[in-house]
């Protein structure tokens, strides 16, 4: 089945959003990728979290959910903002 190209987009788009938020709360958290994808339950620590930042890779609700325990945002501001990107 052929995508339509604002399929692509928009998810190149929540990609790109994603891994934005991803490198900022990694930064602030002062983690190197390696030991963020650790604390995600990546296997492949290597590249995956460049990969994400990069908007090259999406990540699933359960990591999602677990970005923003690792990160401690009270009041679940930084979850419900990662899910809701997800969902468009």
């Amino acid at each position: 089945m052929k995508q339509k190209m604002g399929e692509t987009k928009n998810g190149d788009a929540y990609r790109r959003r994603l891994g934005l938020r991803v490198k900022i709360v990694r930064e602030k958290l002062g983690m190197p990728q390696e030991e963020l994808a650790e604390a995600l339950g990546y296997r492949s620590t290597k590249s995956v979290i460049s990969q994400i930042e990069a908007g090259g890779k999406g990540m699933s609700r359960h990591r999602l959910v677990k970005l923003s325990r690792i990160s401690g945002v009270p009041g679940q501001t930084l979850e419900s903002e990662l899910i809701s990107m997800k969902k468009t």
